[in-house]
């Protein structure tokens, strides 16, 4: 999928995200994992602000670099991961914050994959800790050129 992505490729406009970060309440320092981070916003709005470490997965190369770019600042606190999501080990209550948005389909073919990302989200996040995912959902058969670029 290189070169598909855009600066903010999600579901959840940049607008509703900086809202949503307002009430999100985490630990003083954060274990934060973003699964399909692409280039890396969401996980440079979080870092903005809180002081905890991070780490995004995602399959794409060239988001990652674009990724690495724009969290340099963080480079102390934040790895970014390319493998797919199965090739990395997740530990069970390992993270404060996994956020899976606009990428659930790392967890397989939709929508069995929704399931999936909802109960190994759970799984990795300790107790009292916040999972965020955001899918886009279609009102209508989605475009054919969509469907065939988001395949895996």
């Amino acid at each position: 999928m290189s070169g598909l992505t855009t600066p903010y490729n999600n579901p959840i406009s940049k607008a509703r995200w900086k809202q949503i970060l307002q009430f999100i309440e985490l630990p003083r320092e954060p274990r934060i994992l973003d699964i399909g981070c692409g280039e890396g916003e969401l996980l440079r709005d979080m870092l903005t602000l809180h002081s905890g470490s991070a780490v995004g997965v995602d399959v794409d190369g060239d988001a990652l670099e674009v990724a690495a770019d724009k969290l340099a600042v963080f480079s102390k606190r934040v790895k970014l991961v390319h493998h797919k999501l199965e090739e990395v080990k997740l530990e069970d209550d390992s993270y404060d914050v996994a956020l899976c948005v606009g990428a659930a389909h790392a967890f397989g073919h939709l929508p069995q994959g929704y399931d999936r990302a909802l109960a190994e989200c759970k799984r990795i996040v300790t107790s009292g800790g916040l999972v965020v995912i955001g899918h886009t959902c279609w009102n209508r058969a989605a475009p054919a050129a969509y469907l065939s670029a988001t395949a895996i």
